[in-house]
């Protein structure tokens, strides 16, 4: 098989479809995606669209990565991404009970709680609330909050945050550093800027917040 035929993107009412080969390395099939990128600019030319991937079963680490050459190499404001192979990029309370045995916690209350955490999480690590999550440390690499209200981390998230994971765009996630690996408010996706994210070894680091306005997420400093 042709290398070309191992990422097809296709265009449906949802979004935009990229069909990966199931058998092609990893490495390889991110080329091959920069290269089709490359040759499709009318196709991902400034539009706002959700991201499904099909055929090919991904990790979450996976999964980043490929948005990620996606978000670098094209115009494209990705409002959500999922896969129709393997696990989905937000998983199922029972879904993740079973998949990640190092769960830190699965709570379910009203959606006018709030969860304190004291302590960092480390690479595997879950906590899921139906409300708001204040943690008192690190989201690492590798580690999860997926809430239905507001993500606070006082610390550095440099993990997965969803916040509003319910549908709710009124939610927002606000830290002392923002690093993620990837952050959703409701059903949009982002990556934050490099500029946005505080440098090792600085004195100090500016907190920030994001939240959703006008169909777009922004990201402001809480303090000047």
């Amino acid at each position: 098989m042709q290398k070309s035929s191992g990422v097809i993107f296709k265009g449906r009412r949802d979004g935009i479809t990229i069909v990966l080969d199931e058998a092609m390395p990893f490495g390889t099939l991110k080329e091959v995606l920069l290269a089709k990128l490359a040759g499709a600019k009318q196709f991902f030319s400034a539009a706002t669209s959700g991201v499904t991937f099909k055929g090919r079963t991904l990790s979450e680490e996976e999964e980043c990565e490929l948005l990620d050459v996606i978000v670098k190499n094209s115009d494209l404001n990705i409002t959500f991404a999922k896969s129709e192979a393997g696990q989905p990029a937000v998983l199922s309370k029972t879904e993740r009970a079973e998949a990640l045995p190092a769960v830190v916690s699965t709570l379910v209350q009203s959606d006018n709680m709030t969860h304190f955490h004291k302590g960092s999480l480390r690479s595997g690590q879950l906590i899921r609330y139906a409300g708001s999550v204040v943690l008192m440390g690190d989201v690492n690499p590798g580690a999860e909050i997926v809430a239905e209200g507001n993500v606070v981390v006082l610390g550095t998230i440099k993990g997965m945050v969803h916040a509003g994971c319910g549908g709710n765009r009124d939610c927002y996630v606000s830290a002392f550093d923002m690093q993620p690996t990837q952050m959703r408010i409701a059903d949009m996706i982002t990556y934050v800027p490099k500029e946005m994210q505080g440098k090792r070894g600085r004195a100090k680091t500016v907190p920030v917040y994001a939240y959703i306005n006008e169909g777009q997420i922004f990201i402001e400093a809480l303090v000047v």
